[in-house]
């Protein structure tokens, strides 16, 4: 699908938004139907369990998915002695350190985000006091809304551009966390918590559908995999990895609930920092 990038990439996140929706509707089933007990016991092994379906899905879409014609055609010409024939890894350190640094840069918001709406049925757990199984609710109907926004994201943005769709998306992240945060805090219960994730799941799939086509753009074809590999890793190690562990520190540090906002405005400020040089450097709309 050439002439839809960004449709056809927005899957990879769609899929993502599906593994939401499987943990937290695991999350919301465990927590309902076992005492705390068997769940620290037993119960909490059964999401690992079900973990290891990713193993034969993976096999199957690495056996039977196609090459795009652009890895055809390079690995081509390679094989006739045309194309460059350095080690990717090395050219991509070298030669794209600042693509890579984009990359990261650009993944910063929506990583940040899906890691918080992952710790949000925590937060509701210890910081607003309500039942486990409120929390994992609500993280199933924002996880609902990734899935069904996310595919539709992808293809707006083949109209209108990539950066044209993600950078809205990223403004009203930027806007609205706090308020919704303090919102939260001030009115703690399940419709609030429904809401704010809801309407975070939404700008994020705004956000993260014509992301994969945009990083893609960003490399070659003969370094792409290994280039958008890097940074995404990179990126979801920082901004992923670390975002419960800030979360947890910054309402310490600063005695406040409502610091996790904090840090999804600074994520939210580097990514359209990285969305705007893009466009000006590199010309990808």
């Amino acid at each position: 699908m050439p002439h839809r990038r960004g449709y056809a990439a927005s899957w990879q996140f769609t899929s993502q938004a599906a593994a939401t929706l499987l943990a937290a509707t695991l999350g919301t089933v465990l927590t309902s139907t076992l005492t705390a007990e068997q769940l620290q016991s037993w119960g909490f092994r059964i999401p690992f369990v079900v973990g290891l379906l990713v193993g034969p899905i993976g096999y199957y879409i690495r056996r039977h998915v196609p090459e795009a014609p652009e890895f055809v055609t390079a690995s081509a010409g390679r094989a006739h002695g045309s194309g460059d024939h350095r080690a990717p890894g090395r050219q991509v350190l070298r030669e794209q350190k600042t693509r890579v640094l984009l990359t990261i840069g650009v993944l910063a918001v929506t990583t940040c985000l899906n890691y918080l709406l992952s710790y949000m049925p925590t937060y509701a757990i210890k910081q607003l006091h309500l039942p486990a199984s409120t929390g994992f609710a609500a993280a199933l109907v924002g996880g609902i809304a990734l899935l069904i926004a996310t595919p539709f994201a992808g293809h707006w943005s083949d109209r209108f551009g990539q950066i044209r769709f993600m950078g809205p998306a990223a403004v009203l992240i930027l806007l609205l966390i706090y308020p919704l945060f303090l919102l939260l805090v001030t009115f703690p219960g399940i419709g609030v918590l429904l809401g704010m994730l809801c309407i975070l799941s939404v700008l994020k799939a705004a956000y993260f559908g014509p992301m994969a086509a945009l990083i893609a753009n960003l490399f070659p074809a003969e370094t792409r995999a290994t280039g958008m590999a890097v940074g995404y890793n990179i990126g979801v190690a920082i901004f992923g990895g670390f975002t419960p562990l800030i979360a947890t520190w910054l309402i310490a540090a600063t005695g406040t609930p409502l610091a996790p906002s904090f840090w999804v405005m600074f994520t939210a400020v580097a990514s359209l920092a990285s969305l705007g040089v893009i466009s000006k450097k590199l010309g990808l709309r």
